[in-house]
């Protein structure tokens, strides 16, 4: 079997969509969702506001 057919069969989850593809609507309820999770010290939370600030920057 291969490396691909592997994986797929073992459950593995699917890769996350790139921060810079989300709309700010979803990088708000990704935020909201590590915080209720108390997950604030994530790497992938601390990219999240990190691109929230950099709309809210563009956005003005």
């Amino acid at each position: 079997m291969s490396e691909e057919n592997q994986a797929t069969e073992a459950g593995t989850p699917q890769k996350k969509k790139k921060i810079n593809r989300l709309s700010a609507e979803e990088i708000a309820k990704k935020i909201a969702a590590f915080e209720d999770a108390q997950h604030t010290k994530s790497v992938y939370y601390k990219h999240l506001v990190q691109r929230k600030r950099e709309m809210e920057k563009s956005s003005l």
